[in-house]
């Protein structure tokens, strides 16, 4: 009954133009549920298969099977004889099986044996994962399952598994219809083309996509085909790859072409706009997504920027010649708007939940023109949520990112290996990149004057970069949770983290303040042992 309910459908056929309001995070960074499995057992040539089958969410591209000893705690060493089966990941199915030779069970730690070895029970834990593009484990549901067997009838049954079915659905038996904002990689095809790779996450019900590109405010004129234009698509399972081809000759004189002004008219930007539909059988559109693409280009070197290494290059060569005078603030928030959040209000979190954090300088002179924020643990990374973009910070498959004023957002699903450490914290950290506001200052390098021609013709009004951190503690972890849960994790809040730069002032304050104090702390000491008065005051 709760698999077929409506929760998408409302929302399916909304589309909103440039960043995803957070109103729809819930369906654009994908579906990721597990459903607690339904549970077979069956005797072959002498083997022991106990066949799994989990109704999962639709966004997963890989799903694995773990073993564990019973409890779920420790993983099944191979000298048990269970081994995994088969396994494979369909349209929001996914199947597996768990093995044991019946010349194996007797000496099994997993068996416990009845009637003199002739009968007994096989217990063990198996852990389902969904997997993201990245190989990222986002949800995981660890389930306890015991099989009775009797050896002299060669009869098995009784099965039991021992988690509590209570499921939050975020996908329902209508149809899945969702589009996420895409993933992008420009390239040369040495052909006198660039080539710009999109690859949407999608639902998996569409029966036919198709790629319409416009002017960058999404309603103008259709691009000319000879500035621009589709070259191939492919439509899979949750997934819309296509192919844009741009003219390099014609760069210059598209329409689609801004020069950035003072940098020798020879760096700018190509804009544009993409719209998505995704059709049913009979070519009806049922949800549809626009996008606004900017790509930077520089011609000085023959090339576009590449969007995972040379923007984050260029950027972190300017960055090095500033100083960090300003200060960005990360702190918890809730999906639906952008105001900080304590401990005691911050939504809780849980395994495969959704958690947000806020973003903004502190001080009004400048904005956040780029960013990257990575989630670690024990000082590890864990995920990388957003990364530099070309024009802008671009999030990875399982985060939707907006903005409001000088604030910006991050609604990430966190992964499953944040709880499965025993640690009951993880950090958020990373590098804003800042530009001056309009009517804000403009700071020119006095040091070095090859610095101060790269920073006025690299980035005009680049004004720095500074740290951010936030703490957040994952308190009460219970062994095994709800479905879809695992570990049943109570988040307390997140503990500010005071910046890097924001300590060193603070520190050089506290000296100064301290230096200006001494010679009068003396002075006063030095009159007191003097003085009479004092003396009489504390004989008295």
């Amino acid at each position: 009954t709760t698999a077929t309910t409506a929760t998408t459908a409302t929302t399916a056929t909304t589309a909103t133009i440039g960043r995803t309001h957070v109103l729809y995070f819930q369906e654009t960074i994908g579906s990721w549920y597990i459903y607690r499995p339904h549970v077979t057992v069956a005797n072959e040539d002498k083997t022991l298969n106990v066949g799994l089958q989990y109704l999962v969410g639709t966004s997963a591209v890989e799903a694995r099977l773990s073993l564990f000893y019973y409890g779920c705690s420790a993983a099944v060493s191979p000298d048990e004889g269970l081994r995994r089966g088969p396994a494979r990941l369909g349209a929001g199915v996914f199947q597996a099986s768990v093995l044991i030779a019946l010349d194996d069970i007797n000496d099994s730690a997993v068996t416990e044996l009845r009637q003199g070895g002739a009968a007994g029970t096989l217990s063990f834990c198996v852990m389902a994962e969904l997997l993201s593009t990245d190989d990222v484990s986002v949800s995981f549901l660890k389930e306890n399952v015991r099989v009775n067997f009797d050896m002299t009838q060669l009869a098995i049954g009784g099965v039991s598994v021992d988690t509590d079915a209570d499921v939050d659905n975020d996908d329902d038996l209508t149809g899945s219809w969702f589009v996420k904002r895409p993933y992008m990689k420009v390239s040369d095809d040495k052909n006198g083309n660039y080539r710009i790779a999109l690859q949407y996450i999608i639902g998996h019900s569409a029966n036919s996509a198709g790629l319409s590109l416009y002017r960058h405010d999404c309603a103008s004129a259709k691009v000319e085909p000879a500035d621009l234009f589709v070259h191939d698509s492919m439509l899979g399972r949750g997934i819309f790859d296509a192919a844009l081809l741009l003219n390099k000759g014609r760069i210059a004189m598209s329409p689609l072409t801004a020069m950035l002004p003072g940098l020798q008219n020879s760096v700018g930007t190509v804009a544009f706009c993409t719209k998505l539909d995704l059709f049913t059988k009979d070519g009806i559109s049922v949800s549809f997504l626009f996008e606004r693409i900017q790509i930077l280009f520089d011609l000085r070197v023959g090339s576009f920027a590449a969007v995972d290494n040379a923007a984050a290059g260029s950027v972190d060569e300017v960055a090095g010649s500033l100083d960090d005078d300003y200060v960005v603030e990360a702190c918890r928030c809730h999906e639906s708007g952008f105001e900080c959040v304590d401990d005691r209000n911050a939504p809780p979190l849980r395994q495969n939940g959704v958690f947000a954090v806020c973003l903004f300088p502190l001080s009004s002179e400048v904005t956040l023109s780029n960013f990257h924020l990575d989630l670690e643990q024990e000082g590890r990374r864990v995920a990388s949520p957003v990364y530099l973009g070309v024009v802008g910070p671009e999030p990875d498959a399982l985060t939707v990112l907006d903005a409001a004023g000088p604030r910006h957002k991050v609604v990430t699903r966190l992964p499953s290996v944040l709880f499965q450490s025993d640690t009951e914290a993880f950090d958020v950290v990373g590098n804003a990149y800042l530009e001056y506001a309009a009517g804000g200052r403009r700071r020119r390098l006095q040091t070095s004057v090859r610095a101060r021609r790269r920073t006025e013709e690299t980035a005009e009004g680049f004004a720095g970069k500074a740290g951010f951190g936030l703490e957040v503690s994952l308190a009460g972890k219970t062994g095994l949770g709800a479905a879809g849960t695992a570990l049943g994790a109570v988040v307390g809040g997140g503990v500010l983290i005071a910046v890097l730069t924001f300590v060193v002032l603070r520190k050089r304050e506290r000296k100064r303040r301290a230096k200006a104090r001494a010679p009068r702390a003396r002075k006063r000491n030095e009159r007191d042992r003097g003085s009479p008065r004092t003396k009489k005051s504390r004989g008295g």
